[in-house]
């Protein structure tokens, strides 16, 4: 296995990115952990048949917090961590995911 580092050129291009994949957050919405989605809004996501959400307070907070968990965390753990400024792929599956075996639209 071997991790592919995507790059992105700023928060549009990232979040057209995340439309190729599952992350973590979808993941949790698609096993019904997550308050704020679920596995059909995932799925509507992904196919663009919903508008982008529109930024609010409580992601801008989100955001502006990750140096600060990650501090905790290092604190907490005795793990290291590390800004990435790309999108972390396994190659493995990446490159199925550029070749679906169905046309869902």
């Amino acid at each position: 296995m071997a991790i592919k580092k995507i790059s992105f050129t700023d928060r549009t291009d990232w979040l057209e990115l995340r439309k190729q994949a599952i992350g973590g957050s979808d993941a949790a919405s698609i096993v019904g952990l997550s308050k704020w989605g679920s596995p059909l809004s995932v799925y509507a996501d992904k196919l663009g048949l919903v508008p982008e959400r529109e930024d609010n307070e409580a992601m801008r907070q989100g955001r502006d917090l990750e140096a600060y968990v990650a501090e905790r965390f290092v604190e907490q753990t005795g793990y290291s961590v590390r800004r990435e400024n790309h999108i972390l792929v396994n190659d493995a599956f990446y490159a199925r995911q550029h070749r679906p075996a169905h046309n869902w639209t």
